[in-house]
């Protein structure tokens, strides 16, 4: 199991100055790794929202990657710092999960 960050106080990045920014992605990070004594080594974009200063930030934090809202599933060649994801509600029962996981079905969703 991974623990991700996922800022400080679920910041909108997008509406903050660039240095709160990158303080509210490297404190949070901080944070847990000192609550948890395991490094953090995922990030994810709160609401989805993020500019490509922000995806630098990321990755100058020390994150191997970060989560999107964008939907779809990941492809070989993606940028790993603007990763896709795949919905999974509370309602999706298992074969909804195989379909969204083994076929192009959330790839096509927007």
């Amino acid at each position: 199991m991974d623990v991700g960050s996922h800022t400080q106080n679920h910041a909108k990045l997008t509406e903050l100055p660039q240095d709160e920014a990158y303080k509210q992605i490297t404190q949070s990070k901080l944070e847990l790794e000192h609550m948890l004594g395991a490094e953090v080594r995922h990030f994810c974009y709160p609401y989805g929202w993020f500019q490509p200063e922000h995806e630098k930030m990321v990755r100058q934090t020390g994150y191997i990657s970060a989560t999107s809202t964008r939907r779809g599933r990941v492809q070989a060649g993606d940028n790993p710092y603007a990763l896709k994801r795949i919905m999974v509600a509370r309602a999706t029962n298992p074969l909804q999960f195989l379909i969204k996981v083994a076929t192009a079905y959330e790839d096509k969703r927007k």
